[in-house]
């Protein structure tokens, strides 16, 4: 029996049943593709040894603990949202939440006034030319957090900070880098500074891997020493000291997620695909294996139209101009337009139409 007789046989339910078992395994083998991939190592925040909590700060009675989280990440205007709760103990207040006294909607009281002073954006990209900005919590109060934006950088213009290779401009494998600094002090400044301590309680973002590192805040991390103003007056550069004297500071780097690249790699397969298809179509028209025809017209045309818009589904929506582009939307874009021009002048100039 021919391979054409039994596909004539074949009951139409039995075609239908194997359309579903083909959809099925294809999506079975994509979840165990992702799940693989999940599971060496995708994880939506990744902190080092130094990001744990110490027992010198386990041990601190009057010091004030600043949960941070990242709640919002923008990579193309190129800052982040980071949103903060402060949690003090001993002389410096309390968080009660179970005896009934806090009201309601209320996180932590306040024994003595401080300031916490916080980096809230980087001049020129640069984390060492920071924008700071104050917040004075008086005493005799409740307070909860606060939310503050930070400038991201690329990770490539900073020597020494992660992954120099990368930066903005290499999607989707790109990187950015930012810092979250705290540095805190008493009202009035005579009396000792608070004990401060910088801890993500973040479970990441969906289609990012965030790394925290924690340096010490005088630490120059493009020149790999101390600065020179902190030695000078006398400061040393080491994360014990500086929780002491009401500094805390964070490194961290955003990338995109290995499922995210996965994608945006699939929809520029997609876009590489439809020029092909018009390249192939074109040649076999030019060489005469296919006539010029209306509905060949119709289908390139279509394909210049559906391309824009897969470009716009790539994660984030890049604006146009990225190195992508260049390398590879712009030329798919012009092939696709060639071959519709040349199947349009062998189109109209068809001898076998009589008016």
């Amino acid at each position: 029996m021919g391979a054409s007789e039994l596909k004539k046989r074949l009951p139409s339910r039995w075609k239908f049943y194997a359309a579903i078992v083909i959809v099925l395994g294809s999506l079975g083998g994509y979840n165990l593709l992702i799940d693989r991939i999940t599971s060496e190592g995708e994880v939506a925040v990744v902190e080092d040894a130094s990001m744990d909590y110490p027992e010198y700060i386990q041990n601190a009675t009057d010091s004030i603990d600043i949960k941070f989280q990242v709640t919002a990440i923008d990579p193309i205007r190129e800052f982040i949202k980071v949103g903060y709760e402060i949690d003090p103990f001993g002389a410096w207040g309390y968080k009660d939440l179970y005896n009934g006294e806090a009201p309601a909607g209320s996180s932590a009281f306040i024994s003595k006034p401080f300031v916490l002073q916080y980096e809230s954006a980087g001049l020129d990209r640069d984390p060492k030319d920071g924008i700071s900005s104050e917040v004075h919590v008086q005493a005799e109060q409740w307070v909860g957090g606060f939310q503050a934006p930070i400038v991201l950088y690329p990770c490539s213009d900073i020597k020494g900070t992660f992954d120099g290779t990368r930066s903005s401009t290499s999607y989707p494998s790109d990187s950015y880098c930012f810092d979250i600094i705290i540095n805190a002090w008493a009202e009035p400044e005579s009396e000792d500074p608070p004990t401060i301590w910088l801890t993500n309680v973040s479970n990441g973002i969906d289609g990012y891997k965030i790394t925290l590192h924690r340096t010490p805040y005088f630490f120059d991390v493009e020149k790999n020493v101390c600065q020179q103003w902190a030695i000078d007056n006398d400061y040393s550069c080491t994360i014990k000291d500086d929780a002491y004297t009401g500094y805390s500071r964070v490194q961290g780097m955003i990338e995109r997620a290995q499922v995210s690249q996965i994608f945006t790699w699939f929809v520029l397969g997609m876009i590489i695909l439809a020029a092909v298809c018009a390249v192939a179509m074109t040649i076999a028209v030019v060489t005469g294996a296919r006539p010029p025809a209306l509905e060949g017209l119709a289908f390139l045309a279509a394909l210049l139209f559906a391309v824009q818009p897969l470009r716009g589904a790539l994660p984030d929506a890049p604006p146009i101009g990225i190195e992508l582009d260049v390398r590879a939307f712009y030329i798919c874009i012009l092939a696709i337009l060639a071959c519709l021009a040349v199947n349009v002048a062998i189109w109209i100039r068809r001898d076998d139409f009589k008016a």
